[in-house]
């Protein structure tokens, strides 16, 4: 009997651990076609090398979505086989359906100049933190 619970506890986790990679590698994706156009649209200097990152970075992030559908098509497989929707996608999600329907229009009204400079030194700071690993890695390649 608890051989079978910790069998059943196996599989549950698994399941959750192939929905998340799912969710992650999806979102990554996006992410870096974000940065790249991004980059491109600004024509900065390192805009070539982070393509060619990017490009290698999704032909992984591919091969291991090639794994995660083999996963999804094993027998025994009991999980989620579409992707989940990360916390943070779901609360601009959830805002912008309720700045579509007016519902609490009265929260977001209320703010100054000056807090929205903060929320944009926040959303930088935070992009910043995101990517910054990026950055760095492309600034340590050598050039020879």
């Amino acid at each position: 009997m608890k051989q079978a619970q910790q069998i059943q506890c196996t599989q549950e986790n698994c399941n959750i651990e192939v929905h998340q990679l799912h969710t992650h590698l999806l979102d990554e994706n996006s992410s870096l076609n974000k940065i790249t156009h991004k980059v491109k649209h600004d024509a900065h200097p390192i805009a070539a090398v982070v393509e060619d990152f990017v490009i290698h970075h999704q032909c992984a992030n591919f091969c291991l979505l090639a794994c995660v559908k083999n996963i999804h098509n094993l027998k025994g497989f009991t999980g989620d086989k579409t992707p989940g929707t990360r916390i943070s996608q779901a609360n601009e999600l959830s805002h912008k359906l309720m700045e579509s329907l007016g519902i609490g229009k009265e929260i977001y009204t209320d703010h100054t100049a000056g807090d929205e400079d903060d929320q944009d030194l926040d959303d930088d700071n935070k992009a910043a933190g995101e990517y910054g690993g990026l950055v760095q890695f492309l600034y340590d390649i050598p050039l020879n």
